[in-house]
């Protein structure tokens, strides 16, 4: 099976050469076929579309997009049944592209403290996957959030087929993703909240949580919140750096500018260590 790297760089150096010279920064081509490109390319066996253009962390793209300043939007495959997509370009060392951990900006800060979890719920969470520990969190940022209020929760998500329309930056034209969409947890007090979990390490495509709100906003016809949990592990400490990100989609008339995403509330979460034999 052909690596990514090697694939993109064949497309790069081949079929999409002219059409990434000419971009500038903030703009996106127009949309691709994965399998089309591929074949130009003589690849034809083992391609899977998730590996090669489901790419939503800056530490997923390949080298020889990440060289460029490029990075890919996954369209979904709806159309004909096809894998389709668009490469962007984005600013100097996608600042305006990607969220992360450390990230603060003018985002009001929260704090929340964990220390009254009941026992087993803190042992439990020592050892648990990391969205499971992220909606623990999420949970309790926004009961703080919404000052107490009860929060529903729905974990993992999937939307067998979703269809709305975006535009990646203020300067890049619409287009409209349709396919599956799967979400981390859905979170419901007075207002809605989608949540994705990342492992700290990792810095986030803005994108990959603005379509898991637009999906759910087209579907529900009302406004949901996009939430992003960085989830960090060393030993026996766990620590959460949780994002509120504004503006919420559903809200208005014109397609949804992903760039345009930025936190307003930041909350730093410790989980305190509960030794497993007191």
């Amino acid at each position: 099976m052909i690596s990514k790297e090697k694939f993109w760089s064949l497309l790069l150096r081949g079929p999409l050469r002219e059409q990434v010279a000419g971009l500038g920064a903030g703009e996106c081509t127009h949309p691709l076929d994965l399998q089309e490109l591929a074949a130009q390319v003589g690849v034809r066996a083992g391609l899977s579309a998730p590996k090669f253009i489901s790419l939503d962390t800056l530490e997923a793209l390949p080298p020889s997009l990440r060289q460029r300043e490029l990075y890919v939007i996954r369209l979904g495959q709806r159309h004909k049944g096809r894998a389709m997509f668009v490469l962007c370009r984005a600013c100097r060392g996608y600042a305006r592209e990607v969220l992360r951990p450390e990230e603060r900006g003018e985002a009001e800060e929260l704090h929340i403290e964990l220390g009254h979890l009941p026992r087993w719920v803190l042992l439990l969470a020592q050892r648990l996957r990391g969205e499971a520990v992220a909606l623990l969190g999420a949970a309790t940022f926004i009961r703080a959030v919404s000052r107490g209020k009860e929060v529903h929760v729905l974990p993992s998500v999937r939307l067998a087929s979703a269809k709305f329309t975006f535009r990646p930056t203020e300067t890049s034209g619409p287009y409209t993703y349709w396919g599956q969409v799967e979400v981390d947890a859905v979170l419901g007090a007075e207002e809605l909240y989608v949540l994705e979990a990342k492992s700290r390490r990792q810095r986030l495509l803005k994108y990959k949580v603005a379509f898991s709100a637009l999906a759910l906003a087209n579907i529900l016809n009302k406004p949901v919140h996009p939430l992003v949990a960085f989830v960090s592990r060393e030993k026996t400490r766990v620590e959460l750096d949780v994002l509120l990100l504004s503006p919420p989609a559903g809200l208005a008339a014109e397609p949804y500018v992903v760039e345009h995403l930025r936190p307003v509330v930041k909350a730093s979460v410790i989980l305190p260590h509960v030794p497993p034999h007191l």
